[in-house]
């Protein structure tokens, strides 16, 4: 199944969803946010085979089960960085199931 995930501003506040889509190893996702880029980090520890993904980046596929932490980021066009370090709830879990 493939996952488009819609991270949202309002104001200096960046959110995943929540709750977040129900996902499975094998599983395809895609962030993006209207009007601009995002940038996770899962600090080290990835469902991915990379730690940071971006909007420009194609759908990845989720290869490990288990919880997961990141950080969010966006650049608005125009604009400079939102969200994580500055807005320290910018990011969330992500549950993958087997």
């Amino acid at each position: 199944m493939h996952h488009e995930i819609e991270i949202t501003r309002n104001g200096d506040q960046v959110r995943l969803p929540n709750p977040m889509p129900e996902m499975h190893v094998h599983d395809t996702v895609h962030y993006r946010f209207r009007n601009g880029l995002v940038k996770i980090d899962f600090a080290g520890r990835s469902p991915f085979d990379k730690d940071v993904i971006t909007s420009k980046n194609g759908p990845m596929e989720l290869m490990r089960p288990g919880n997961f932490n990141c950080h969010c980021t966006i650049t608005p066009e125009g604009e400079k960085d939102i969200g994580w370090p500055g807005d320290s709830e910018a990011g969330g879990d992500h549950v993958i199931h087997p």
